[in-house]
């Protein structure tokens, strides 16, 4: 990706890329997340929701995402969105996320699953739920297990459905 666009400054940001001054002074998250964020004309940071997923505030340097490849995690996908779309932005500001999903794949899928997932914790979170009760973090621990059977299964009746349609 980077190499297709090299004609703009580009800055990286992903699990293999050292976290801070510690582990490389040089060259780290840190030092990229800054550059892009003081750079004075367009840039572009391509980044995964994983490592940028807590402590960046990128609403004053970035108006516009683009989702290339999206996973399951609901808490990864919707926190990445937070980094641009936060307290403190300009009430004229516009965000505008751009979600690649390309027809007949797994993106359809898992745009899908995300929109549930998404759907059920604002439920949760409109709920009056006992803080701290045993059956309330139960419930947490086995929803994960349940997310993932569930994405699974979603997968599975998709890829069925292509080989069907396709026979």
């Amino acid at each position: 990706l980077r190499e297709l666009l090299k004609d703009y400054e580009t800055f990286l940001v992903y699990g293999g890329i050292p976290k801070d001054d510690d582990e490389n002074a040089e060259f780290n998250r840190e030092k990229n997340i800054k550059s892009f964020k003081e750079s004075p004309g367009p840039c572009i940071l391509i980044a995964n929701p994983a490592a940028c997923a807590e402590s960046i505030s990128l609403h004053k340097a970035c108006k516009q995402a683009i989702y290339l490849d999206r996973t399951f995690n609901c808490g990864l996908y919707l926190q990445s969105l937070d980094r641009i779309h936060r307290i403190g932005l300009n009430k004229d500001d516009v965000i505008i996320y751009h979600i690649i999903e390309a027809e007949n794949t797994i993106d359809e899928t898992i745009n899908r699953r995300l929109i549930e997932k998404e759907k059920n914790m604002l439920k949760i979170l409109d709920d009056d739920l006992p803080v701290g009760s045993y059956e309330f973090e139960e419930s947490i621990l086995s929803q994960s297990e349940q997310d993932e059977e569930a994405d699974y299964n979603e997968t599975l009746k998709d890829i069925k459905r292509q080989f069907r349609s396709n026979l």
